[in-house]
This record gives C-alpha cells, sequence and structure tokens, in this order.
C-alpha cells in the first residue's frame, strides 16, 4: 500500500516520491544468495487509466544527485492496495520465482507473506527469519526498529539501551545533522515549489479535521445533570436506584450503613477478612472504577469489600456504579459538610477500624494511592499478631498505616476504643504518630514492659501530650508486613516479593496527581479495563480507534535530548517541541504519550516540569513508560498492531526548503517530499497526516518535529504580526499558550529514580514566554 487517501477512502491517491531503504546488517542466507527477496518482486497492479510512478532501482538511486530535476507531482495518481488485485499476481510471480531459482513455493510463503500470523500482526519488514548456517545452526534473532527501544526499555533502565543496540535497526530517515536529512541522492523527493499549492487532498483533510480551538469536554468540571455522559465508562446504576443510595448515605446513620453492607457481603474464607478503602474527589474522579476492579482482580476481596465516601461526590458516584459504599460518619446528618480533610481522614480511619472490630470483623483496610500487584492474601494467612502493618521501605520498624491487617478480638476492641479517645483529645497528633505509638506501647506492655517506663517515650510527639495513658487489659500483638512487599517510599523500588506499592510524598495528604504519576512509571498503576465493546477498553487495554498513540521520534532514547547541538539546554526549545506533538494529538484524536527526556548525565520525566493539569486539558496523555509496560501491549508478543513514522526536518539555512518523511506500517519504503515554501511547512506535515489512511489507521504513529528548530519560533512570530498564520501554525500557537510549565530551566540534578510525587508540576505552572512575551502581556 503507498501513501494516500483521505482517512474515510480506503483508496491511496496521494504519494509522495518514494525510496527503498534496506539497513547495512539485514541478514541473508549465503547459500540462497540468487533467491530474489519479496521486496525485489514487488508487484503493483494499475488499473487502466492509472498512472504508475516507477521505482528506481537501488543503484539508480545510488547515483542520483542533488541537482537531479524533480520527479512530478503526482497527487492525482493511485496505486491499488487491495489484497484481491495484489494476492493472485504476487502468488504468480512468486511461482515463477521460486521455479526460476529451484525454491520451494512453500518456503517463499512462509518467510514473504507473514500478514495473517496468529497475533494479528505483520512482521514482514522486520523479522529476520532463522537462518541455518553451513558452520553452525545458531538462529540470528529478529531485527526491531529503532523505536522500539522505549517497547524495550522504561526510563529507570539506563544500561538497557546497551543490550538492544544490537538488534535495532537503523532510524529510517538519513539524518546527516541535527538540522539537515541527507543528501538528496538519499531521496527521491516530490518537489512542492514555493507558490506551488500542497496536493489537494492535505489542504481539504487541513481544513476538515481542525480540531476546535477549545479544551476537551471530557476534562472540564461538568453540571451533575452532564457528569453521567462525560464518563469514559458509564454507570448502570438506574438514576431512581442511585438517587436513592445517595440520599440514603446523607440522611441514614454511620452504624445502620456499615450494618447494611456487612449483611451482604461474604468475607474471605479461612481469615474471615473484609477490605475497605476511603477516598475523595481527587481520587475517586479517574480511580473508582481502577480500584474496584483491583480488588476484584487482584486483591482477591470480591464480594469482601467496599467504599468510604469522604464527600458527596464519591459517595453519589459510588452509588451510580452500584458499589457497596458507606458515608464517612462526618457527613450524615450534616448535609453532607464533612469539614477539614486532615482532621476527617484521622478521625475516620480509626472509627471505622473500631466499628468493625466491635461487630467481631477482621479487615484489611488500604488507602488510595496503594497499588497492588497481586494479592495479600497469602501474607494474611500467615498473620499471628492482632494487627499487622506495613512498614517503610528505608525503615523495616516504622509503621506506615496505608496498609494494616486487624484481627477482631477482645485486645483490639480495647485497643481501638482507647485510641479513638485519645486521638480525639489531641487533634494535632498525626494519625500514624498516634497509632504507631499506640501499637508500639501495647506490643511493649504485653512483653511485659512497666507502663511508667514507656509512657513519657510514647507520649513526646504528642499535640497536646495526654497526661495519661491507658491501662490495656489485653495488649495487643504487633508485626509487619516486610519493607519489601508493601513498599512504602517517595522513591519506591519494587523487587520480586513485592505485593503492593505505596507511594509517598513528603507530606500528608498531598494533591494525589504526583503518586499517580509514579505509581504509573513504576508499572503499578491498575487502570480500569472497562468494557471494551461499549467503552473501546479502559486505561491499557483498548480497541479499535480509541487504541491510537502518538510519540515522538529521531531522537535519543525515543524521547528529547536537551544536550545536542542546537537543543542544547534550551528549555524553549523543548517547549515548541511538545506543542507541535500536543497539537498533533489534538487534530488526530490520539492519545498522547509523554517522552523521556535525556539531561546531561541522565533521564527525567517531564511531568516534573510540564503542568499536566494544562496538558490533559487538551489531549489524552499516558506517562513516560507507558509503551514499556506490558499491560499496555497489542500482544504478548508485539506492542502495536502497526506503526507509522513521519517527520519534518528543516533546511540547514533559514529558509531553506523542509523535508518531509514518511514511512507507512508494514513497509521499508521512505516517501519523501520538500516544500520550499517555508510557511507550508507545518501545513504540508499536518495535512499528509490528516489525509493519509496509511498514517491515519497505524496503532502507533511516531513523530520527529525537528523543523521546530532553526528559529521557527521567531518566523512564526513574523507571520502572526503580519496576520498571516498558516491553520497549522495556528493549533501549534494555541497549543503552546494553553500548556504551563514549572521552571525556567531543566533540573539536571534530578534523575528519574529520584522522582517522587512532590516533585510534580501539576496545577503549578506558568504560561511559556513566546516572541519575547507571555501570552496576555
Amino acid at each position: 500500500a503507498t501513501m494516500g487517501g483521505r482517512r474515510d477512502n480506503t483508496s491511496s491517491n496521494i504519494h509522495g516520491s518514494r525510496t527503498t531503504t534496506r539497513s547495512s546488517n539485514d541478514d541473508q542466507d549465503e547459500d540462497n544468495s540468487s533467491v530474489t527477496s519479496y521486496e525485489e518482486v514487488q508487484v503493483v497492479i494499475s488499473t487502466p487509466g492509472e498512472h504508475v510512478p516507477s521505482k528506481k532501482s537501488q543503484s539508480q538511486r545510488t547515483s542520483s544527485s542533488s541537482s537531479a530535476s524533480p520527479r512530478p507531482s503526482s497527487a492525482n495518481s493511485k496505486r491499488c492496495s487491495s489484497n484481491r488485485y495484489v494476492i493472485p499476481v504476487l502468488i504468480s510471480s512468486l511461482l515463477f520465482v521460486a521455479h526460476c531459482n529451484n525454491a520451494s513455493f512453500a518456503d517463499l510463503m512462509s518467510n514473504k507473506l507473514r500478514a495473517s500470523t496468529a497475533d494479528g500482526v505483520s512482521h514482514s519488514y522486520y523479522d529476520r527469519a532463522a537462518v541455518n548456517n553451513n558452520n553452525n545452526n545458531n538462529k540470528k534473532e529478529r531485527m526491531l526498529p529503532d523505536w522500539r527501544i522505549v517497547t524495550e526499555c522504561s526510563a529507570y533502565h539506563t544500561d538497557c539501551a546497551a543490550h538492544i543496540r544490537p538488534r535495532l535497526l537503523d532510524y529510517p530517515f538519513k539524518v546527516k545533522t541535527s538540522e539537515t536529512v541527507g543528501e538528496d541522492g538519499d531521496y527521491d523527493f516530490e518537489v512542492i515549489a514555493k507558490g506551488q499549492n500542497l496536493p489537494p487532498e492535505w489542504s481539504e483533510a487541513l481544513i476538515q479535521y481542525a480540531p476546535p480551538m477549545v479544551e476537551n469536554p471530557e476534562r472540564l468540571q461538568l453540571d451533575d445533570d452532564d457528569r453521567q455522559s462525560a464518563l469514559v465508562f458509564p454507570p448502570k446504576v438506574p438514576r431512581k436506584h442511585s438517587k436513592r443510595c445517595y440520599e440514603r448515605g446523607l440522611s441514614t446513620s454511620f452504624d445502620e450503613q456499615l450494618d447494611t453492607v456487612l449483611s451482604k457481603l461474604q468475607p474471605v474464607p479461612e481469615i474471615d477478612t473484609i477490605a475497605f478503602t476511603m477516598t475523595d474527589e481527587k481520587y475517586s474522579r479517574d480511580m473508582l472504577v481502577d480500584v474496584w476492579e483491583m480488588n476484584n482482580e487482584i486483591m482477591g476481596f470480591r464480594d469482601a469489600f467496599f467504599f468510604l465516601a469522604l464527600d458527596k461526590f464519591t459517595l453519589r458516584l459510588a452509588c451510580e456504579y452500584g458499589y457497596p459504599v458507606i458515608a464517612a460518619p462526618a457527613l450524615t446528618g450534616n448535609n453532607g459538610e464533612a469539614g477539614d480533610l486532615k482532621s476527617l481522614v484521622q478521625s475516620t480511619k480509626f472509627m471505622v477500624s473500631r466499628a468493625l472490630v466491635d461487630r467481631m470483623q477482621s479487615f484489611f483496610f488500604f488507602e488510595m494511592d496503594c497499588w497492588f500487584l497481586k494479592s495479600p492474601i497469602d501474607a494474611l494467612r500467615m498473620q499471628k499478631a492482632d494487627y499487622l502493618v506495613s512498614s517503610h521501605q528505608w525503615n523495616p520498624t516504622g509503621g506506615n498505616i496505608g496498609i494494616y491487617s486487624v484481627k477482631a478480638n477482645e485486645a483490639t476492641q480495647e485497643f481501638f476504643r482507647h485510641l479513638v479517645e485519645y486521638s480525639a483529645s489531641s487533634p494535632n497528633t498525626h494519625d500514624q504518630i498516634a497509632m504507631n505509638d499506640f501499637a508500639s506501647y501495647a506490643d511493649r506492655l504485653r512483653r511485659g514492659a512497666k507502663v511508667s517506663d514507656v509512657a513519657k517515650e510514647h507520649l513526646s510527639r504528642w499535640d497536646p501530650i495526654p497526661e495519661t495513658m491507658p491501662t490495656f487489659k489485653s495488649p495487643i500483638s504487633r508485626e509487619f508486613f516486610g519493607p519489601h512487599e508493601m513498599v512504602a517510599s517517595p522513591h519506591p523500588v519494587p523487587t520480586e516479593t513485592t505485593i503492593a506499592i505505596h507511594t509517598l510524598d513528603n507530606a500528608p495528604l498531598q494533591p494525589p496527581h504526583g503518586k499517580k504519576m509514579l505509581a504509573k512509571e513504576l508499572g503499578a498503576y491498575t487502570g480500569f479495563v472497562g468494557t471494551p465493546e461499549e467503552t473501546g477498553g479502559g486505561y491499557y487495554k483498548r480497541i479499535g480507534s480509541r487504541r491510537r498513540y502518538l510519540m515522538m521520534d529521531g531522537r535519543v532514547l525515543g524521547g528529547y535530548s536537551t544536550i545536542q547541538k542546537d537543543l542544547y539546554h534550551n528549555y524553549l526549545q523543548l517547549q515548541w517541541h511538545i506543542a507541535v506533538m500536543v497539537a498533533m494529538a489534538r487534530r488526530t484524536d490520539r492519545i498522547f504519550v509523554l517522552p523521556r527526556v535525556a539531561a546531561d548525565f541522565h533521564v527525567f520525566f517531564l511531568w516534573v516540569n510540564l503542568d499536566m493539569e494544562s496538558l490533559e486539558c487538551l489531549v489524552d496523555v499516558r506517562e513516560t513508560n507507558f509503551p514499556s509496560n506490558k499491560k499496555a501491549w497489542y500482544s504478548d508478543t508485539e506492542p502495536f498492531k502497526s506503526a507509522a513514522r513521519v517527520a519534518l526536518f528543516p533546511g540547514a539555512k533559514r529558509n531553506e526548503e523542509g523535508r518531509l518523511l514518511a514511512q507507512i506500517p508494514e513497509s521499508d519504503e521512505v516517501y519523501a517530499w520538500s516544500i520550499e515554501d517555508d510557511a507550508q511547512k507545518a501545513d504540508g506535515l499536518f495535512g499528509l497526516v490528516s489525509a493519509s489512511p496509511e498514517l491515519h489507521n497505524a496503532e502507533a504513529l511516531f513523530l520527529n518535529p525537528s523543523f521546530t528548530q532553526s528559529g521557527f519560533d521567531m518566523r512564526l512570530a513574523e507571520r502572526e504580526k503580519k496576520g498571516n498564520l498558516s491553520p497549522a501554525e495556528k493549533e501549534i500557537l494555541y497549543v503552546f499558550d494553553n500548556l504551563k510549565w514549572c521552571g525556567t530551566d531543566y533540573d539536571r540534578g534530578l534523575p528519574a529514580v529520584k522522582h517522587s510525587s512532590s516533585h510534580d508540576c501539576y496545577g503549578k505552572g506558568k504560561h511559556a514566554t513566546r516572541f519575547g512575551k507571555t501570552k496576555g502581556s
């Protein structure tokens, strides 16, 4: 198939000049060198009246010079891509080749035609079939396109590139410097001269598929009546039932709600335990479904789990989904106004724990910033102590009450009764300090210590300090999860024994976005699955038109380098590059995958500099390590069903023509255009991608936006001043003006492994400076 056609037209009716490139490390069977490859017998069928451009031989392409006359425009020519035309003639040709070279037809078919593999992915270009060598029987590994660096290596994996580099093909677009492509002899450029219009299909698609200059409506705050329709995973509970659930939560006492929910739950057999978490709008808005599915599919508490709603939003949303939910005690009978979040969280956690053990119900509690990689039930079966609590990864005996398990008995009833009373009398004491001190105090009493010996030690951090400490009749026993089992840390390091990751901040109750980003980068984020046939899929598993991604291409580590020539420590260039990427994602309705950024001595994540709140108002986004997370892969062996590449390079001089290059899925051919009018470069790129069904339908589109170098912003300023910005330039400028950034430079001392949620730029950014002034100035 060749480039061409608008996205709603499967026929190909536009294309540029094309060149087949072959890597120097392509494997060849030396004993069968006379067998002509499929690429050499490619058959093109044209219907009567169609013009089929010729394809230069390798020797002709090599001898081409930059002074060669350009090929005539072929915007109206058509190439046939339908199997009903190609396959019969191709089979005949293969039979002919097999006959002439004494090769079996079966061999040619099995090695060259791979359009219908088990996973639905064609590997004809990238497969290097196992070759038998007469000297040894080693099998050569399959070569991979160089963009696979982002699917094989996460941003944390610094030595991965060295391991995988021998298996990577070279970047298909021959780049001589950071600014220019190779000599014209490398490509047969189709010239779009200055004063000449872009191909009509490009111009039409440029207008037809222009995105609205407004924020993504799915990302805006919506009224209650409109909110349901904007949810990606629509609730199925009838409105009258969800409304009744919501009103009951606000009017019925906490004890009545708890009794009702417990009567419907089925504790996990053998350990007789249920689970719960508590959440507010900041987590519930985009994680309620995720956590519900994580509990059911990973944790193992199906039919033994409930939510504790800390605000009206969460209560209503849980009711709409039909999830077991209880309103926090402070919400009931108080018109849904819970007051201060800190005091609400602290009091509620202890009150609910007490209410459960008073009902002789053992339970497992976890906070919403905990992501489970496997079920904790095996660990709970081995629990001997009354109270089993998470530790910190850097301190195996420092309790972290983001995760804890409690056995209901007389000892835990007494413990939580005293804890609720004493924490209420010292409201300024952090809940974790209170619970850790109480647990340590009780455990030491159980082991024979005297009250007078330990009371002072366990009161010093309380505010205000209680006058006395309780005397326990049955002090609880305490033990800790291993520091690598429940990994609680600002910089979590998951291991082969990890059950869950708990992302911490440098202070309690901080905004959750940074915690979510860190969990995503670590591969711990669950991401809702949903119902693919209804929604197109969830966060990772998606199908159809909802599974289309945009990624940066042609740079170091498949990302952006701040230390290359012409980009060296240039913060503004990074901002323009990202603006182009986001503008393209908006135009093509693709999910934008954040690129990794290479700094002086390490790689860092873009979300520490880019305000993700401003980005998420424009496009749907995925984290940097999304492509290397196999939960997001198309199949067990392939990250994407199909991939295409496109690049727009600037000329070596300020106003020299731009070079537009493209490679469509399942092809090693490079299509090339030379756009001589500087003002048409961006329109050419956006028009081509909008018009071509091959590029549009590719599951992954890799874009190299190098044209933003060499004074692009200043020339954009000149055209804006004259009022003659092109459509694509307006889109880029709109995105640039709406993105916000933290700081005025990169933080070159912060490697990815040291990123924590506290470094998140979410909601903290400012508009970038452009043309010497900021937006609105």
